[in-house]
């Protein structure tokens, strides 16, 4: 950040935006709870993940809304991941509670990328 950032942030957002400080983590996650269990009832959810920040955390928010039948998490090999990429996204979807699975498809894309595409 550059010299007086922080305060060039805080000025900008309380001074000239007008914002409040009143935002605190646990209540957004409560938030983002009490949604996903409003829109999704008693439905299932399947979650495609890639591993990423943002499909891990939403796993973890659906994992924590509803109930462990409701959530089908996936994550798809397409033979274009890193070594050992879906055993670690699988792993780290386990340590956050959430039943994952990955299912590869690494054979059948490439086997169409080796066929003209007409």
């Amino acid at each position: 950040m550059t010299p007086c950032g922080s305060k060039i942030l805080h000025n900008f957002l309380f001074d000239i935006a007008g914002l409040q400080a009143e935002f605190q983590m646990p209540n957004r996650i409560q938030a983002c709870i009490d949604n996903l269990r409003e829109k999704v009832g008693q439905n299932k959810v399947l979650l495609l993940l890639s591993g990423g920040v943002d499909s891990t955390v939403c796993a973890a928010l659906t994992s924590r809304a509803l109930n462990p039948e409701q959530v089908v998490a996936v994550h798809i090999n397409t033979g274009f991941m890193r070594k050992n990429e879906s055993e670690m996204v699988v792993a780290a979807l386990q340590k956050l509670n959430v039943n994952g699975t990955a299912l590869s498809f690494h054979s059948l894309v490439t086997c169409h990328l080796s066929k003209p595409c007409i």
